[in-house]
């Protein structure tokens, strides 16, 4: 059961990271929101639920099956 919650957090650090820790500190540093901040600035804390966020899509169109991108079906 540990080792469960252990993959579970590493998926959480993953899908937050938004494609990595420095692509996100770059995209902040420019003063971009990711679409994470964006619903974080939207929504009043912890009014947000997010469904389905550990899915991934399987679309091999235009080299998409070389990308891991979390919460897209």
């Amino acid at each position: 059961m540990k080792n469960k919650i252990k993959e579970l957090r590493k998926l959480r650090e993953e899908k937050e990271a938004a494609g990595g820790l420095d692509k996100l500190k770059q995209r902040r540093d420019k003063g971009h929101m990711t679409a994470r901040d964006r619903i974080e600035y939207l929504f009043d804390p912890d009014t947000f639920v997010e469904l389905q966020g550990y899915i991934q899509h399987r679309s091999t169109n235009f080299g998409l099956e070389r990308k891991k991108s979390w919460g897209t079906a």
